[in-house]
């Protein structure tokens, strides 16, 4: 029988996770939009004259293209990437907690949702600390490789409890695994000439050196992602294994009946 989304579970005041969830997106959306509004209004540059030869003015039309495709990039990793990944993994939280994952799966199930937002942890202090050398972009792939290996561990266990996976709930999964790929493949960009070399088609050698960035983003944009990813990411998490392992306690220590002849006895679990 096919599930639309009016078919989704709801809460008492009638908001249906469908709705939660476009909600979500569409927030997301709208952020994204207008912070590429603002970065292209502020990356405006001014003429630079019709003075010079052609060959010179076809190789500043070529620097020129570069360095908007390594803005462009730079745009998209710091600020469209963040605003689709948080509420996607609030929005996957969210459909844990309608389909009281508390009440029909294991407190594995909940551990490895910790564990998924661990790995993504990885990349983004990573990214955000660390000069993208050859062990961070060796870092970030076995990352993601782990990643998508504990997010089939993650179904098999779902699937093993018979909880229903929503509709809803498979289309956030999808956003939250293309997230950190995209990442990786945007770091590659801006980061062409080490990788080139990681993988042996550049006359350098690797960079295997582990050191902090020189030219790191602002701390202000590094304490509001990290603030963000920690109560849109961590907390929500947090609050479910809690709320997983709570019940299963319970659970253990509830009385059981044991039935014998002409009596009743009741045993401590």
């Amino acid at each position: 029988m096919a599930v639309g989304p009016d078919d989704l579970p709801s809460s008492n005041n009638g908001i249906t996770l469908w709705k939660l969830v476009r909600w979500s997106v569409g927030l997301a959306m709208l952020a994204g939009l207008g912070s590429t509004l603002i970065a292209r209004y502020r990356s405006r540059l001014p003429d630079e004259g019709t003075h010079d030869t052609p060959a010179i003015i076809a190789s500043k039309g070529s620097k020129l293209q570069e360095d908007r495709i390594a803005a462009a990039a730079h745009f998209s990793l710091g600020y469209v990437l963040p605003p689709l990944w948080l509420p996607s993994a609030l929005a996957d939280w969210a459909c844990h907690r309608y389909s009281r994952i508390e009440e029909n799966a294991s407190v594995r199930e909940s551990a490895m949702h910790l564990l998924l937002q661990a790995e993504m942890a990885v990349v983004i202090l990573a990214g955000l600390f660390l000069e993208i050398t050859s062990p961070v972009i060796l870092t970030m792939v076995a990352a993601y490789l782990l990643h998508e290996a504990t997010v089939y561990v993650d179904l098999r266990i779902a699937v093993g409890n018979n909880r229903e996976v929503t509709p809803a709930e498979q289309m956030v999964h999808s956003v939250m695994e293309m997230m950190p790929l995209v990442g990786i493949w945007l770091v590659s960009i801006l980061h062409e000439d080490e990788v080139r070399a990681l993988i042996g088609a550049s006359p350098r050698p690797s960079d295997y050196s582990l050191r902090l960035k020189e030219h790191s983003p602002p701390t202000s944009y590094r304490a509001i992602l990290l603030t963000a990813a920690t109560l849109f990411g961590a907390l929500p998490y947090i609050e479910e294994f809690w709320r997983c392992a709570s019940r299963a306690a319970a659970q253990t220590k509830a009385p059981r009946m044991v039935n014998a002849p002409g009596k009743s006895k009741t045993l401590a679990g």
